[in-house]
């Protein structure tokens, strides 16, 4: 494996580079020299450990079970395979649907990502939330009545935001019109005339 690579929207964040080690016995393994990322002014490269367990339901090929940051820019990634199986060594995980079950609707896997991120304009904490639906099925299945992202306090000091401070799509990475948003100060919320879709949205504060 070469890199790992995140997609977010039209930006691309390289995770990994490299293998660092391997753990024949725990079946893990450690990736490191990812894109860096800046933390109260202090610089460190995203880096992934890869677990692999034993997955019934992927037969034909890997699959990700699960996506873990349990530190900023540090990730853990659960990795199954049907044969994998063959080997008593390895744990056993049920994977997790990649759509919603009949039994339900009303619920499914969403990410936070918070970060400080230099601009043009200084340095911003950018903040974006985004539903784990993206990949499987092209955006969220839920209904929503309204949504808003705001970060406090903001470093626009009093003004509303601009359009290169936010990004909101629908599903199928359809940009949100600007008749369905209400940018206030350090805020993105959606309007009256807001129809209910929504995949992703990014704030920069």
């Amino acid at each position: 494996m070469r890199e790992l690579r995140q997609f977010h929207d039209r930006d691309t964040y390289v995770l990994a580079r490299k293998s660092d080690s391997v753990d024949d016995v725990l079946h893990t393994q450690l990736m490191t020299n990812g894109d860096t990322c800046s933390i109260s002014n202090q610089s460190i490269q995203r880096r992934v450990k890869l677990m692999y367990v034993c997955n019934l339901e992927s037969v034909q090929q890997p699959r990700i079970l699960e996506v873990q940051e349990p530190k900023i820019c540090e990730y853990e990634i659960k990795v199954g395979f049907g044969a994998f199986c063959a080997d008593d060594s390895y744990s056993i995980e049920t994977g997790k649907s990649d759509s919603l079950s009949e039994e339900d609707t009303q619920s499914e896997d969403w990410q936070l990502e918070i970060s400080q991120v230099s601009t043009s304009s200084g340095d911003k904490i950018m903040c974006q939330v985004f539903t784990l639906e993206q990949r499987a099925t092209g955006g969220s299945k839920l209904n929503f009545d309204n949504f808003e992202l705001f970060i406090e306090p903001s470093s626009n000091q009093g003004q509303a935001l601009t359009h290169d401070d936010y990004t909101a799509r629908h599903p199928g990475r359809v940009a949100i019109p600007a008749k369905e948003l209400i940018p206030e100060t350090g805020k993105i919320k959606s309007s009256p005339q807001f129809d209910g879709q929504l995949a992703f949205v990014k704030l920069y504060a």
